[in-house]
């Protein structure tokens, strides 16, 4: 049972320094892989997105149930489909 007891004292130790360096160093989304924090100014959620025209990708950040931030990249494209950069 001690055994037991160390064990999941080291796991939690573990993802609570894990979450610490990461918290510190962020991990920013990369394509199809999601992250965790952004750095950056705080915004509200726009209602117009006419912003996001200039640029190909936009990451976005919210929270999940468990109070963990998730950052995941979107990619603007037109109705089509199409990716299209205003100029």
């Amino acid at each position: 049972m001690k055994t037991l007891l160390k064990l999941g004292g080291v796991i939690v130790a573990v993802a609570v320094l894990a979450l610490v360096v990461l918290s510190v160093t962020g991990l920013d989304p990369n394509q199809r892989r999601a992250g965790l924090w952004l750095r950056g100014d705080v915004t509200a959620f726009p209602a117009d997105w006419s912003f996001a025209d200039k640029y190909q990708t936009v990451l976005v950040e919210t929270h999940s149930r468990y109070v963990i931030p998730h950052t995941v990249t979107i990619f603007v494209c037109d109705e089509s489909g199409k990716f299209v950069l205003a100029r």
